[in-house]
């Protein structure tokens, strides 16, 4: 994991918070793990002081000036995105900016700084990188629906027919990127192979008791299968089968990069057999790749051979879930859609009123709300961007409210809801509700979507939605169908819209 000490920009001043424990300020940090500039220090023959970061947001007032004079304090920026500037010495700056770049040099290197420079420190939750030494990789113009002018073949050497390839062309859009199962396997997380472990020994009629699944899983760590010794044949299948299952169905925010060849890829990539059909590593969208060599290995379509590995990090799974849909998009929504919609967010309003006047059903309510966050199976718990009032100071790594939820739950008569402190941390959460409520909205099902050249620009396929559910798609106010697709199950509101919306 790197560590970047936070700084006020201009003044650069190290920014510090007070830790109870030592009774003193502390650095700021802000920690990244899992990236791709991690993976290339780590390759580099560096000293550890020299992969030493520093990063400052980016606030009105700051210009030029201000990174000039960084500069002459010996912290040149190295690159930025769009809230955090990046900055570390003499040397690492030199070997990132000049002499072996990770995007690709020349005029482009300035905008490739700037457009793309903080893909390299885009971290994820898991990670991954082949150590076979030379790869092969399938590069497909999605636009042009071109895979190179070499026909494809599959590792028996005979030629795929062209209906079979243009199957493989339908699913290769803008930021789709296929890999084998096997690499898709080991970006899993503890928690989703727990997962299927109870799965696959509810299937069998074995009680996931939390003992058997942690040997269970300590073992698939060491050994990447389930044994007979802790489980019966039949067990160790259903297991296997359910995580294979959690692998197939995986659809994930993905960054990657060849080591030491200029460019990084982003997107959302799943598993194919076309990967192991073809004999390749990797089937990447040329929109993909960001901060290549125009003229490079990955500027043309066709099989690439590189005498390297291919790094891969992950930075969510693809779930149906909740996607918050709020207030500044309303107007574009279809009527009938509005029909559903509105109730619900008034309902919710009302929901928090009622609790904003009974201590008591606000203490029950936060025990609920950290139990949810406690159980989700992934590790990302809150969506980026979203406030959580109240909740981001850490004590022996327990936030303040999941504290305060584990008090007011061991308080079997309901008195300490009337306690000031209690109060106070109460109506921190409740000022987050109203907030949610305001900004936010109301959650309707989502889920990552991935191309297909079969379907309709408005259409999208949804295997995990009821059969029979009718969908109804908005129009963002920027003009483009919305990413999610909102399940309309009111057939009388459906009849109230207008069809034409849809």
């Amino acid at each position: 994991m790197l560590k970047a000490r936070e700084i006020d920009i201009k003044t650069g001043r190290r920014l510090t918070n007070y830790d109870p424990k030592t009774d003193r300020q502390v650095s700021r940090t802000k920690d990244i793990e899992n990236s791709y500039l991690e993976e290339w220090l780590s390759r580099q023959p560096i000293s550890g002081n020299d992969t030493s970061l520093l990063t400052a947001k980016l606030y009105d007032g700051v210009d030029g000036r201000d990174i000039e004079a960084l500069s002459d304090r010996g912290q040149k920026l190295i690159f930025a995105s769009g809230e955090y500037a990046y900055f570390a010495n003499a040397v690492l700056a030199d070997l990132l900016l000049k002499e072996n770049p990770i995007y690709a040099s020349g005029e482009a290197s300035a905008h490739n700084a700037v457009a793309y420079g903080s893909l390299i420190a885009s971290d994820g939750v898991a990670q991954t990188t082949t150590t076979k030494g030379s790869i092969r990789v399938l590069l497909v113009d999605n636009e042009k629906r071109d895979f190179g002018s070499e026909a494809l073949r599959d590792n028996a050497g005979n030629k795929i027919p062209t209906d079979q390839v243009e199957k493989l062309l339908d699913v290769m859009g803008d930021g789709t990127m296929l890999v084998p199962s096997v690499t898709m396997r080991e970006l899993l997380l503890d928690k989703e192979i727990s997962t299927a472990i109870e799965k696959g020994l509810d299937r069998t009629g074995t009680t996931p008791e939390p003992e058997l699944v942690e040997r269970l899983l300590s073992e698939y760590q060491q050994e990447g299968k389930i044994r007979l010794s802790n489980v019966s044949g039949d067990g160790a299948k259903a297991i296997q089968a359910e995580i294979d299952r959690t692998t197939e169905k995986a659809v994930v925010q993905f960054r990657a990069a060849i080591i030491d060849v200029p460019g990084i890829a982003k997107g959302t990539a799943k598993t194919s057999s076309w990967c192991e059909r073809l004999g390749v590593d990797a089937v990447i969208s040329l929109d993909d790749i960001k901060g290549a060599e125009r003229n490079g290995i990955f500027g043309r379509p066709g099989i690439v051979e590189v005498e390297s590995n291919l790094w891969m990090n992950r930075k969510d799974i693809a779930k149906c879930g909740g996607q918050s849909f709020g207030p500044q998009g309303k107007y574009k929504v279809p009527n009938a859609t509005l029909n559903e919609l509105n109730p619900k967010i008034l309902e919710k309003a009302q929901e928090v009123a009622e609790r904003a006047v009974d201590p008591y059903a606000l203490g029950q309510h936060k025990i609920a709300q950290i139990e949810r966050q406690l159980q989700r199976p992934l590790f990302i718990d809150r969506p980026e961007g979203i406030d959580q009032e109240g909740e981001a100071t850490e004590v022996d790594g327990y936030s303040s409210a999941e504290n305060v939820a584990a008090v007011i739950k061991m308080d079997e008569y309901g008195q300490l809801v009337q306690m000031p402190t209690i109060i106070s941390q109460l109506n921190k959460g409740l000022r987050s509700d109203w907030k949610d409520v305001a900004t936010s909205g109301i959650e309707i099902p989502s889920a990552m979507a991935q191309h297909h050249g079969a379907l309709k620009p408005w259409e999208v396929c949804n295997k995990d939605l009821p059969e029979g559910a009718i969908v109804a798609y908005y129009r963002s106010p920027f003009g483009n169908v919305g990413a999610a697709a909102i399940a309309i199950n009111n057939l009388d509101a459906i009849r109230q819209g207008d069809p034409e919306s849809y």
